[in-house]
């Protein structure tokens, strides 16, 4: 429901000229640099909300890569980013 709501709140400031230049979650979307076990599982709702707001990067945390990098992926063309443990990221307007 809140994605829903946010999808459209974001519809409506588009409409009058507004747009979203970055997404930060919690959790990654589903099958998009999340894990297979359920504590690590990201949201499908999630697919539709960068599909909507069409942010250049959406960034999250939760996903600890222990010992390795995860990459950068994208969904659609929106850039999606672990910044665990920490990332430095430059947005230009």
């Amino acid at each position: 429901m809140r994605v829903a709501r946010m999808e459209a709140k974001s519809l409506w400031r588009r409409l009058r000229g507004g747009k979203v230049d970055v997404l930060v979650a919690h959790s990654p979307p589903r099958d998009v640099g999340d894990m297979n076990d359920s504590a690590h599982r990201g949201f499908r709702s999630y697919h539709s909300l960068v599909n909507v707001l069409r942010p250049q990067v959406m960034i999250h945390g939760h996903i600890h890569p222990h010992g390795f990098q995860k990459p950068d992926r994208t969904l659609g063309e929106t850039k999606i980013i672990n910044v665990v443990p920490y990332r430095v990221i430059e947005v230009t307007p």
